[in-house]
C-alpha cells in the first residue's frame, strides 16, 4: 500500500460484540456504527480514514470495483478471541 492510498474502515452496525468497541458515525451517511479496538488504533494513527457502514461500503464498492479490501492482523485476532468466548 502506498502512502497515497485511501484507507477505508468497514464497521459493524449491529451490537458491539468485540470488547472495547465504541460507537462512531459513518463518514458518508452519519449512521451509528461500531468500531473495534483495532479500528480505533488505526484511526488514531491515520485520522483521515473513512469509516463506512455496510450500506455505504457496498455503494463505494459498486462505484469503484478495483478497490482492494483486506483485514488487519489485529482485527483477525480480535475476531478469533471473540469467537472462542462465544
Amino acid at each position: 500500500m502506498s502512502s497515497d492510498d485511501e484507507i477505508v474502515v468497514l464497521t459493524g452496525g449491529g451490537r458491539g460484540n468485540i470488547p472495547g468497541s465504541r460507537r462512531y458515525n459513518c463518514t458518508q451517511c452519519g449512521k451509528k456504527i461500531w468500531l473495534a479496538p483495532s479500528g480505533q488504533s488505526l484511526m488514531a494513527a491515520k485520522p483521515d480514514i473513512l469509516l463506512l457502514c455496510m450500506a455505504c461500503s457496498r455503494q463505494a464498492a459498486a462505484r469503484e470495483p478495483d478497490v482492494k479490501y483486506g483485514v488487519t492482523r489485529a482485527a483477525l485476532r480480535e475476531f478469533d478471541a471473540w469467537k472462542k468466548r462465544n
